[in-house]
């Protein structure tokens, strides 16, 4: 069973592609700028099974509800330029997070994660992040 994806779906999915393809080249010297490790133990498969959970860490993200863990907080801070640096700074596992996450999204929720990712470069334009 074949789905035709729409314009901005493929777009998505391209941008997703190059992220990976850029995180495979990221020079060794950028490892001591890498975000902290302090939540890399996280564990996005539980999150993203458990709706409610997971429709609190996307209303922090969105700016529609309080970030109720330090977790989400601190990833919502770095989301913006995670996302417009390719995550050039995440930790390997926070790239495997990310993956994760993306993939989720696009696979359950793909609206909601477009809306998202246009919030976020939005944050990242507020930043002066260059985009």
């Amino acid at each position: 069973m074949s789905k035709k994806l729409v314009p901005s779906m493929r777009f998505l999915v391209f941008a997703v592609a190059a992220l990976l393809v850029v995180m495979s080249t990221i020079d060794a010297a950028d490892e001591d700028k890498k975000y902290s490790d302090a939540y890399d133990d996280l564990d996005v498969d539980v999150i993203l099974k458990d709706d409610a959970e997971r429709d609190r860490y996307y209303a922090c993200f969105m700016d529609t509800g309080p970030c109720h863990t330090a977790a989400a907080h601190f990833f919502k801070n770095k989301a913006p330029e995670a996302i417009i640096t390719a995550c050039k700074y995440c930790t390997k596992k926070q790239l495997e997070m990310f993956e994760k996450i993306v993939s989720w999204y696009v696979d359950n929720k793909s609206q909601d994660w477009n809306i998202l990712i246009e919030k976020t470069i939005q944050d990242a334009k507020k930043k002066g992040l260059k985009i």
